[in-house]
């Protein structure tokens, strides 16, 4: 519904007062005991006579006598005026402006609509967006405004800005303006960088020697409607400023809660003990789409970021490194919170690759302990380890994890999965040192087929 006819009605009502403030300033207002004739305005103090000395009428008669001194009142007539004037002027443009069907917000500044655009209210950013882009598609933009809004939406979709409606928002409008080619290089440059951003790297603070270092880089994805390609590699891995690999690993994996982040695993080598500084050089790079990139062509934007973490190797295992908590009461908990969501055969025949098998397993929020599994299969009575799957006691999530391996048989329609708690899936987790210590079988599971 339009708002025009209620703020008519309040233009209209401050028109009123206005009116209402000047008229009683103007009339005057008597005060104070002296008595004055009505008629000529004759000072009347001490007249006994009964009429009056200035003009001869009788004082006598009823409303001959006026008492009090006559005094205007400028101020509330000032007030007034001020009042009424621009509320009638603002109430008969507006009735004229709605009885003619004319849109005010198409002739609002631009730096306003900017403005609009951040409110907590979505109607009005989605009606100030709609009006920018409508400014767009038909030009009505000067070079000078297109770069105040550029720069507007740039400040506010910043690589510390929350995930928000309002942020994605402008990250839509700036990924159709690079896509169109009416950002200049800077504020292009600006928002590609943008596109992925808080990149870290964890790894465990302290593990074994000769056990692999896990390391997890994460990052986040912010992506305009009609997104570029973006390519996130790990191309190298250093260890106190010493090369040990090239991994060249594209960092896909998506956070299954949201797609938006990212968690990939790296494993390092670290061959001697003591207190290290790994580091892992992370290329990002930015194409027009997935053909661009596949063709060699050169990236939109890319960038290589260095992330460093401290992480002590130990020569051996102290007392209690890793330790197992398990009891009846404990396992049942531990049972019921844990389940396998899906079990597939990645049989590829016809391309080539090696059967494997991939395993989902769930883990619902309320774990008593944390929690760190070894995988198998069991197939014609062998045992094939396909990977570690771990859950924090800490997270309020289902917390779904994915195992696959390529080195398994072709699977049977019935399959056995085992669960089991092991020192070395802790090992691979980065920061569990106090785990369940049981195991679960899961017999007759059937394949899943799509």
């Amino acid at each position: 519904m339009s708002a025009t006819p209620a703020i008519l009605t309040l233009l209209t009502a401050a028109a009123l007062v206005g009116a209402y403030l000047a008229l009683t300033g103007l009339l005057p207002r008597r005060r104070g005991e002296t008595r004055f004739c009505r008629k000529c305005g004759y000072n009347l103090t001490g007249n006994t006579s009964g009429r009056c000395p200035e003009c001869g009428g009788r004082l006598g008669w009823r409303r001959t006598v006026a008492v009090g001194e006559s005094r205007r009142r400028p101020r509330r007539t000032v007030v007034g005026i001020l009042l009424m004037v621009p509320a009638l002027a603002a109430a008969t443009l507006l009735g004229v402006v709605h009885a003619k069907g004319i849109d005010l917000y198409q002739r609002l500044p631009a730096r306003l609509l900017a403005y609009d655009m951040r409110a907590a209210d979505p109607r009005t950013a989605d009606r100030a967006s709609r009006e920018l882009r409508r400014r767009m598609r038909t030009a009505q933009l000067t070079r000078a405004q297109l770069d105040l809004i550029v720069s507007s939406c740039l400040d506010a979709a910043g690589e510390t800005a929350p995930d928000t409606v309002t942020q994605r928002r402008f990250v839509n409008l700036l990924g159709d303006l690079c896509r169109t080619g009416k950002l200049n290089p800077a504020q292009a440059q600006r928002f590609l960088r943008q596109t992925v951003r808080r990149l870290r790297i964890e790894t465990r603070p302290t593990l074994l020697l000769g056990h692999q270092c896990p390391v997890v880089v994460y990052h986040e994805r912010r992506l305009p409607s009609h997104p570029p390609h973006v390519s996130v590699t790990a191309k190298e891995v250093r260890v106190d400023g010493r090369v040990v690999s090239h991994p060249n690993r594209r960092l896909w994996e998506p956070d299954y809660h949201d797609l938006r982040r990212f968690r990939s695993m790296l494993w390092v080598d670290l061959e001697e003990a003591g207190k290290h500084t790994l580091a892992v050089d992370v290329e990002v790079a930015v194409y027009a789409n997935a053909m661009a990139r596949d063709r060699g062509a050169a990236p939109l934007h890319q960038r290589i970021e260095t992330l460093e973490v401290p992480v002590e190797v130990l020569a051996e295992a102290p007392p209690r490194y890793i330790t197992f908590q398990t009891s009846p009461e404990l396992d049942a908990q531990i049972a019921s919170r844990v389940s396998i969501w899906r079990i597939e055969s990645r049989e590829r025949k016809g391309y080539g690759a090696v059967d494997g098998a991939r395993v989902e397993v769930d883990f619902l929020p309320g774990l008593p302990v944390d929690v760190a599994l070894e995988v198998l299969v069991e197939v014609e009575g062998k045992s094939y380890f396909l990977g570690t799957v771990s859950a924090s006691r800490e997270n309020p999530k289902v917390q779904r994890r994915v195992v696959e391996s390529k080195f398994t048989p072709p699977l049977p329609d019935d399959v056995t999965v085992l669960l089991r708690a092991t020192s070395r899936a802790a090992e691979r987790t980065l920061n569990m040192y106090r785990i369940w210590g049981g195991a679960l079988r899961y017999t007759k599971l059937r394949l899943w087929s799509p």
